[in-house]
């Protein structure tokens, strides 16, 4: 009996590792995708308020902002940087705060209580959504060349 409840005690074990080290390569992959040195661009915001239909609203943003770089660091913290374009004066970094990845690395949260689904994320491509103020936004960022 107790050799049967040893070798269940140890195959238990050995498949929890398992798991465990698929799961720590799974966040590795992300973060290394998530965490580019150049930043993420924004291209494109989208909102729809539920009826399917998205709404490009890129144009509502002021130049002052269209050249924004948003950064996640591999030690779990994000900052926004004011790009190229800002007033003088202005300081460079914009917000900043810490991060996670939850629901299995689908969603992001960031401390300050922001939620975000994780639609797409490769090499060179973000895509995060999320509501405000019962608004659905959809942004589209990509990897910033100079």
């Amino acid at each position: 009996m107790k050799i049967l409840f040893r070798f269940l005690l140890l195959t238990f074990l050995a498949i929890n590792l398992a798991s465990c080290a698929k799961d720590s390569k799974e966040e590795q992959k992300k973060l290394i995708q998530l965490t580019t040195p150049k930043g993420w661009l924004r291209v494109k915001i989208e909102t729809t308020t539920g009826n399917g239909q998205w709404t490009d609203v890129t144009g509502n943003l002021t130049p002052l902002e269209v050249d924004n770089l948003l950064f996640f660091g591999p030690n779990y913290v994000w900052w926004e940087d004011e790009g190229g374009i800002k007033f003088p004066g202005d300081p460079q970094l914009i917000d900043h705060g810490k991060y996670s990845l939850i629901q299995d690395r689908t969603q992001l949260l960031k401390d300050n209580g922001e939620l975000y689904e994780i639609l797409e994320l490769s090499k060179s491509s973000l895509i995060l959504k999320t509501t405000k103020n019962n608004v659905v936004q959809k942004t589209t960022y990509k990897v910033f060349e100079d």
